[in-house]
Protein backbone atom coordinates (compact mmCIF):
# COMPACT_ATOMS: atom_id res chain seq x y z
CA UNK A 1 0.00 0.00 0.00
CA UNK A 2 3.33 2.23 0.77
CA UNK A 3 5.01 1.21 -1.94
CA UNK A 4 7.28 -0.33 0.69
CA UNK A 5 9.45 -3.42 -1.19
CA UNK A 6 12.47 -5.50 -0.80
CA UNK A 7 15.41 -3.85 -2.09
CA UNK A 8 17.04 -7.34 -2.96
CA UNK A 9 13.85 -8.85 -4.84
CA UNK A 10 11.63 -5.99 -5.51
CA UNK A 11 8.40 -7.76 -4.11
CA UNK A 12 6.05 -5.80 -2.04
CA UNK A 13 5.90 -6.96 1.50
CA UNK A 14 2.71 -4.25 2.53
CA UNK A 15 0.21 -5.21 -0.18
CA UNK A 16 -0.73 -3.80 -3.66
CA UNK A 17 -2.73 -0.61 -3.97
CA UNK A 18 -6.22 -1.79 -4.78
CA UNK A 19 -6.79 -3.52 -7.94
CA UNK A 20 -3.15 -4.92 -8.38
CA UNK A 21 -1.74 -8.39 -7.92
CA UNK A 22 1.10 -11.01 -7.31
CA UNK A 23 3.89 -10.30 -5.38
CA UNK A 24 5.05 -7.60 -7.45
CA UNK A 25 1.92 -5.55 -7.57
CA UNK A 26 2.43 -5.51 -11.61
CA UNK A 27 -0.67 -7.34 -12.75
CA UNK A 28 -4.31 -6.51 -12.93
CA UNK A 29 -6.78 -8.41 -9.56
CA UNK A 30 -9.31 -10.23 -11.58
CA UNK A 31 -10.31 -11.10 -7.41
CA UNK A 32 -10.37 -7.92 -6.18
CA UNK A 33 -14.02 -7.17 -4.98
CA UNK A 34 -15.37 -10.39 -6.74
CA UNK A 35 -17.67 -13.22 -5.20
CA UNK A 36 -16.18 -15.36 -2.58
CA UNK A 37 -17.65 -18.44 -0.17
CA UNK A 38 -15.98 -20.52 2.34
CA UNK A 39 -17.50 -24.21 2.51
CA UNK A 40 -19.04 -25.10 4.41
CA UNK A 41 -20.70 -21.51 4.86
CA UNK A 42 -20.87 -20.00 8.11
CA UNK A 43 -17.14 -20.19 9.33
CA UNK A 44 -16.16 -16.88 8.24
CA UNK A 45 -16.89 -13.58 6.14
CA UNK A 46 -15.28 -14.88 3.00
CA UNK A 47 -15.47 -11.03 0.91
CA UNK A 48 -12.15 -10.29 3.22
CA UNK A 49 -10.31 -12.19 1.15
CA UNK A 50 -10.78 -9.90 -1.71
CA UNK A 51 -11.02 -6.50 -0.23
CA UNK A 52 -7.62 -6.08 -1.32
CA UNK A 53 -6.02 -5.76 1.98
CA UNK A 54 -3.83 -7.82 3.69
CA UNK A 55 -4.68 -6.72 6.92
CA UNK A 56 -8.35 -8.10 7.06
CA UNK A 57 -7.49 -12.06 7.40
CA UNK A 58 -10.01 -14.77 7.99
CA UNK A 59 -9.60 -17.85 9.80
CA UNK A 60 -11.13 -21.09 9.19
CA UNK A 61 -10.64 -24.57 9.96
CA UNK A 62 -10.48 -27.57 7.03
CA UNK A 63 -11.55 -31.23 8.77
CA UNK A 64 -12.69 -32.36 5.46
CA UNK A 65 -11.80 -32.76 1.97
CA UNK A 66 -15.35 -30.75 1.56
CA UNK A 67 -13.81 -27.57 2.83
CA UNK A 68 -12.62 -24.90 0.30
CA UNK A 69 -12.48 -20.92 -0.29
CA UNK A 70 -13.92 -20.29 -3.92
CA UNK A 71 -13.66 -17.00 -6.23
CA UNK A 72 -16.04 -16.20 -8.63
CA UNK A 73 -15.46 -13.60 -11.90
CA UNK A 74 -17.99 -11.51 -13.37
CA UNK A 75 -17.16 -13.47 -16.75
CA UNK A 76 -14.57 -15.97 -18.27
CA UNK A 77 -10.89 -14.36 -17.77
CA UNK A 78 -7.28 -16.04 -18.54
CA UNK A 79 -5.39 -16.10 -15.39
CA UNK A 80 -1.69 -15.63 -14.93
CA UNK A 81 -1.02 -15.15 -11.65
CA UNK A 82 -2.27 -16.55 -8.39
CA UNK A 83 -0.62 -15.34 -4.82
CA UNK A 84 -2.23 -16.15 -2.05
CA UNK A 85 -1.11 -14.28 1.31
CA UNK A 86 -1.42 -16.00 4.23
CA UNK A 87 -1.30 -15.07 8.19
CA UNK A 88 2.17 -15.82 9.82
CA UNK A 89 1.07 -17.82 12.60
CA UNK A 90 -2.08 -19.51 12.80
CA UNK A 91 -1.81 -21.62 9.00
CA UNK A 92 -0.21 -24.69 8.78
CA UNK A 93 3.00 -25.52 6.57
CA UNK A 94 1.70 -28.88 5.79
CA UNK A 95 1.91 -29.84 1.88
CA UNK A 96 -1.44 -30.15 0.84
CA UNK A 97 -2.24 -26.81 -0.38
CA UNK A 98 -4.27 -26.84 -3.56
CA UNK A 99 -5.49 -24.45 -6.44
CA UNK A 100 -7.80 -25.29 -9.16
CA UNK A 101 -9.27 -23.43 -11.77
CA UNK A 102 -12.75 -24.40 -13.27
CA UNK A 103 -16.25 -23.33 -15.18
CA UNK A 104 -18.41 -24.91 -12.50
CA UNK A 105 -18.83 -24.02 -9.34
CA UNK A 106 -19.85 -27.51 -8.02
CA UNK A 107 -17.18 -29.43 -9.62
CA UNK A 108 -13.97 -27.37 -9.28
CA UNK A 109 -11.61 -30.64 -8.35
CA UNK A 110 -12.51 -31.70 -12.16
CA UNK A 111 -10.82 -28.49 -13.31
CA UNK A 112 -7.42 -27.94 -13.64
CA UNK A 113 -5.28 -28.24 -11.06
CA UNK A 114 -2.96 -25.00 -10.72
CA UNK A 115 -0.62 -25.95 -7.78
CA UNK A 116 -0.37 -28.71 -4.95
CA UNK A 117 2.07 -28.00 -1.98
CA UNK A 118 3.41 -26.44 0.43
CA UNK A 119 1.66 -22.96 0.94
CA UNK A 120 3.66 -19.83 -0.86
CA UNK A 121 4.82 -16.32 -0.39
CA UNK A 122 5.61 -16.39 -3.80
CA UNK A 123 3.39 -16.11 -7.19
CA UNK A 124 2.18 -18.69 -8.69
CA UNK A 125 2.27 -18.68 -12.55
CA UNK A 126 -0.16 -20.18 -14.63
CA UNK A 127 -2.23 -19.65 -18.18
CA UNK A 128 -5.93 -20.37 -17.75
CA UNK A 129 -9.25 -19.65 -18.89
CA UNK A 130 -11.71 -20.47 -16.14
CA UNK A 131 -14.68 -18.93 -14.02
CA UNK A 132 -14.04 -19.76 -10.95
CA UNK A 133 -10.79 -20.34 -8.60
CA UNK A 134 -10.91 -23.01 -5.36
CA UNK A 135 -8.55 -22.78 -2.77
CA UNK A 136 -8.63 -26.45 -1.02
CA UNK A 137 -6.60 -26.02 2.73
CA UNK A 138 -5.05 -29.49 4.15
CA UNK A 139 -7.09 -31.29 6.14
CA UNK A 140 -6.32 -30.35 9.48
CA UNK A 141 -6.85 -31.82 12.85
CA UNK A 142 -6.76 -30.26 16.79
CA UNK A 143 -6.19 -26.83 16.90
CA UNK A 144 -5.01 -26.28 13.21
CA UNK A 145 -5.98 -23.48 11.27
CA UNK A 146 -5.61 -21.70 8.15
CA UNK A 147 -5.37 -17.98 8.17
CA UNK A 148 -5.91 -16.35 4.57
CA UNK A 149 -5.37 -12.90 4.64
CA UNK A 150 -5.48 -12.19 0.56
CA UNK A 151 -6.23 -14.17 -2.64
CA UNK A 152 -4.96 -12.16 -5.62
CA UNK A 153 -5.40 -13.48 -9.32
CA UNK A 154 -3.45 -11.65 -11.42
CA UNK A 155 -5.17 -11.84 -15.46
CA UNK A 156 -7.89 -10.19 -17.55
CA UNK A 157 -11.34 -11.09 -18.48
CA UNK A 158 -11.70 -13.67 -21.38
CA UNK A 159 -10.31 -11.73 -24.38
CA UNK A 160 -9.42 -8.33 -23.15
CA UNK A 161 -5.75 -7.31 -22.34
CA UNK A 162 -3.44 -4.27 -21.25
CA UNK A 163 -2.32 -3.13 -17.70
CA UNK A 164 -5.79 -2.43 -16.71
CA UNK A 165 -7.58 -4.74 -19.44
CA UNK A 166 -8.52 -1.78 -21.01
CA UNK A 167 -8.51 -3.28 -24.64
CA UNK A 168 -10.06 -5.61 -26.64
CA UNK A 169 -8.37 -8.43 -28.41
CA UNK A 170 -8.43 -8.70 -32.05
CA UNK A 171 -11.79 -9.97 -33.25
CA UNK A 172 -9.52 -11.49 -36.27
CA UNK A 173 -7.17 -13.49 -33.99
CA UNK A 174 -8.12 -17.35 -34.96
CA UNK A 175 -11.75 -18.59 -33.25
CA UNK A 176 -11.66 -14.99 -31.80
CA UNK A 177 -9.13 -16.46 -29.12
CA UNK A 178 -7.30 -15.15 -26.41
CA UNK A 179 -4.54 -12.67 -27.01
CA UNK A 180 -1.33 -11.99 -25.32
CA UNK A 181 -2.28 -10.27 -21.76
CA UNK A 182 0.60 -7.85 -22.18
CA UNK A 183 1.22 -6.74 -26.14
CA UNK A 184 -2.29 -8.33 -27.54
CA UNK A 185 -1.06 -10.60 -30.23
CA UNK A 186 -3.15 -13.43 -31.08
CA UNK A 187 -1.93 -16.47 -29.51
CA UNK A 188 -3.19 -19.36 -31.53
CA UNK A 189 -2.71 -17.17 -34.83
CA UNK A 190 -4.74 -15.53 -37.43
CA UNK A 191 -8.77 -16.03 -39.03
CA UNK A 192 -8.38 -16.19 -43.05
CA UNK A 193 -7.71 -13.20 -44.52
CA UNK A 194 -5.50 -11.43 -41.61
CA UNK A 195 -2.23 -11.49 -40.96
CA UNK A 196 0.73 -9.74 -38.77
CA UNK A 197 0.37 -10.20 -35.06
CA UNK A 198 -2.71 -9.03 -34.08
CA UNK A 199 -3.80 -9.80 -37.03
CA UNK A 200 -4.78 -6.11 -38.16
CA UNK A 201 -3.74 -6.50 -41.49
CA UNK A 202 -5.74 -7.76 -44.91
CA UNK A 203 -3.55 -10.21 -46.72
CA UNK A 204 -3.21 -10.61 -50.39
CA UNK A 205 -6.26 -12.28 -51.86
CA UNK A 206 -5.44 -16.33 -52.43
CA UNK A 207 -2.24 -15.87 -50.67
CA UNK A 208 -1.05 -19.29 -49.49
CA UNK A 209 1.58 -18.72 -46.58
CA UNK A 210 3.10 -22.78 -47.74
CA UNK A 211 4.65 -20.76 -50.77
CA UNK A 212 7.58 -19.41 -51.04
CA UNK A 213 7.47 -15.50 -50.37
CA UNK A 214 7.76 -14.22 -53.79
CA UNK A 215 4.99 -16.52 -55.13
CA UNK A 216 1.76 -14.76 -54.77
CA UNK A 217 -1.02 -15.92 -57.15
CA UNK A 218 -4.45 -15.36 -57.00
CA UNK A 219 -7.04 -17.23 -56.41
CA UNK A 220 -9.33 -16.96 -59.32
CA UNK A 221 -6.39 -17.06 -61.66
CA UNK A 222 -5.93 -19.91 -64.50
CA UNK A 223 -2.36 -19.82 -64.48
CA UNK A 224 -0.71 -23.03 -63.83
CA UNK A 225 2.91 -23.18 -63.14
CA UNK A 226 5.14 -24.76 -65.42
CA UNK A 227 7.22 -27.96 -64.47
CA UNK A 228 10.92 -27.60 -63.50
CA UNK A 229 12.09 -28.77 -67.45
CA UNK A 230 9.66 -25.81 -68.30
CA UNK A 231 11.10 -23.39 -65.73
CA UNK A 232 14.71 -24.37 -66.58
CA UNK A 233 13.94 -24.10 -70.51
CA UNK A 234 12.08 -20.69 -70.14
CA UNK A 235 14.79 -19.13 -68.36
CA UNK A 236 17.52 -19.89 -70.52
CA UNK A 237 15.66 -18.79 -73.43
CA UNK A 238 15.11 -15.79 -71.13
CA UNK A 239 18.69 -15.25 -71.12
CA UNK A 240 19.41 -16.28 -74.64
CA UNK A 241 17.02 -13.42 -75.59
CA UNK A 242 18.13 -10.98 -73.33
CA UNK A 243 21.84 -11.67 -74.41
CA UNK A 244 22.51 -12.31 -77.84
CA UNK A 245 25.77 -14.64 -78.32
CA UNK A 246 28.62 -13.04 -79.37
CA UNK A 247 29.96 -13.77 -83.07
CA UNK A 248 33.01 -14.14 -84.94
CA UNK A 249 34.22 -10.26 -85.60
CA UNK A 250 32.29 -8.53 -83.11
CA UNK A 251 34.38 -6.65 -80.23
Amino acid sequence: MNKICYTNTGACFEGCVLGRAGQYCNKYNLAYNQTANIFPVGQSNAGLSVDGLISTCIIFSSTSTSSYLQVEFESLSAITTVHIVFGRDKTTADDEHAVYCSNTTDKWNGGTLLYSGLHLDTDIITFSVCKYLTYVPPTLSGKNLVELCEIEIGGCPYRRYGDKCEHVCSENCLGQGQCDLISGNCLSGCSDGWVGEKCDEVSNPGYSQTMPDRVVIASDSSYALPSYDEAVGNMYEDVNYRTPRATKGTQ
